[in-house]
């Protein structure tokens, strides 16, 4: 377990693997932790510099308030970087820490050596959609949605089968500050990269459970289509979160890509 202090933030985040090795920046979802990324970590630990860490609001991380933005997060993961002496870092996000890494590629394309984006979109849409979902919050609570998150996050066999792992990550929800919560969600409403993804310039790989509605395979095809030889794998049996869901199809697609590199 460590903590940084950053531009007066205080951040939670875990390093694992030899110093020498290419760091490797991994980047969770909205509503969850650095411990959706556990099982790739490990896995790949061997040969990367495995960087793990909770955004603002999230996990061990400290909340701030007011409305999150895209660039607001990418600066986090770039600070946190600078804090650790990195230079460039292989990138990799899902969902929501799949835009903060199209933000990384888009506006900081010199700290990227490549892109792992996992169950996300250039834009994710509409907006009403996240201002419904904030309201909702506000007045009932985050416990009163739980079902419904876990519901896109998973599939349900994975429910069924592994009814363990979904509670916790419905108590993890449970106990996440609910204006945390819609800080962080705001950036995922206001953000659009569409026009832009034609900047990203370092190798891409995307990612997507073939059952994802949140950010399903078309969104993962418009992705792969709007980035310059981006590569598309289509995991089976999952939903948006595979990595925690089909954990050895998500590290063996990933140890595919980076032996190509």
């Amino acid at each position: 377990m460590a903590f940084a202090l950053i531009k007066g933030l205080s951040v939670h985040y875990r390093v694992e693997g030899p110093a020498e090795a290419p760091p490797l920046l991994l980047i969770h979802s909205l509503g969850s932790s650095m411990e959706m990324w556990a099982p790739q970590a490990t896995a790949l630990a061997g040969k990367f510099q495995v960087i793990s860490y909770d955004l603002r609001g999230h996990g061990l991380s400290e909340a701030t308030d007011g409305s999150h933005t895209l660039e607001l997060l990418a600066g986090d993961a770039l600070n946190l970087l600078d804090h650790l002496g990195v230079e460039r870092a292989h990138v990799a996000g899902v969902s929501l820490g799949g835009m903060i890494a199209q933000t990384l590629g888009i506006q900081a394309g010199g700290r990227v050596r490549s892109l792992v984006l996992g169950d996300t979109a250039s834009v994710i849409g509409p907006k009403s959609n996240w201002d419904h979902r904030a309201a909702a919050i506000r007045a009932d609570g985050m416990a009163s949605l739980v079902d419904a998150i876990l519901s896109r996050w998973f599939t349900p066999g994975f429910i069924e089968s592994q009814p363990q792992i979904a509670r916790g990550f419905g108590a993890m929800l449970t106990r996440m500050p609910a204006e945390a919560y819609i800080s962080a969600s705001c950036a995922v409403r206001d953000g659009d990269m569409t026009a832009a993804l034609g900047h990203i310039a370092c190798p891409t790989l995307v990612l997507v459970g073939d059952q994802d509605v949140s950010t399903p395979p078309a969104a993962a095809e418009a992705l792969k289509a709007g980035i310059p030889g981006a590569k598309l794998v289509v995991i089976e049996n999952a939903a948006h979160i595979p990595t925690v869901e089909r954990p050895e199809a998500v590290t063996s697609a990933m140890v595919s890509f980076y032996a190509g590199l």
